[in-house]
């Protein structure tokens, strides 16, 4: 993320405490504050995600049925675990992204969902990490159905078409489709995306590399 983009989260932070303050219960003003915030990563990264878990904390996301602010708390769960390698923040974040996508069944927490599942089984015991791994590649072939059968329906220049086609890259990714991946890739850069979100989807499939088992994981499903 560039330093315009990280102004314009601050800036948005900045204006969103009191329009909060005016509507606490107004879900959209508080998820777009949390985001505001996350993304500031000020004063610290750590600071920030503190704060955000926080304020996210009034839509009671642990009993919410929303999947926006499942997703969102998944997120930053998600990020905490990356800062802190907190086992507990990433279980809270598999949590959060598979009731998103039980209710929902959106890619957004479905991509999210087999990606922490990765995560968790690449330090799990043998066992554990195998059924970790299988839930993933099952999800990731869920997701790709969804994400194929809306893909047609959005015009070609939105940005939802675009995350739509990372994902599928993603999915591509994690399931050892190379091929597919690769044809994926080359969509995205095509739709020519802002920097920060052609930036996300490389920094996110390269995690997702890392924590991918090595048996099996070349191998196209």
């Amino acid at each position: 993320m560039g330093g315009d983009d990280r102004f314009r989260f601050r800036s948005c932070r900045a204006h969103m405490e009191p329009v909060r303050e005016l509507g606490p219960k107004d879900d959209f003003v508080v998820q777009q504050q949390v985001l505001a915030t996350d993304n500031s990563k000020e004063p610290t990264e750590a600071a920030a995600l503190a704060e955000a878990r926080e304020i996210l904390g009034y839509l009671w996301p642990q009993k919410s049925l929303d999947p926006e602010t499942l997703g969102i708390w998944a997120a930053v769960h998600k990020r905490l675990y990356e800062l802190e390698q907190d086992p507990e923040a990433l279980d809270e974040a598999i949590t959060a992204s598979e009731k998103g996508f039980v209710l929902q069944g959106d890619y957004f927490n479905g991509i999210n969902l087999a990606f922490l599942l990765d995560t968790r089984a690449h330090t799990a015991e043998s066992e554990l990490a195998r059924e970790d791994h299988a839930r993933a590649r099952s999800t990731r072939r869920r997701v790709a159905e969804i994400s194929k059968a809306k893909l047609d329906s959005l015009e070609p220049t939105s940005d939802e078409r675009y995350w739509l086609i990372a994902t599928l890259e993603e999915a591509a990714v994690g399931l050892g489709d190379d091929a597919a991946a690769a044809d994926w890739h080359a969509q995205a850069v095509a739709a020519e995306p802002a920097d920060w979100m052609l930036d996300s989807t490389v920094e996110q499939i390269d995690k997702l590399r890392i924590v991918l088992p090595d048996v099996g994981a070349g191998s196209a499903a």
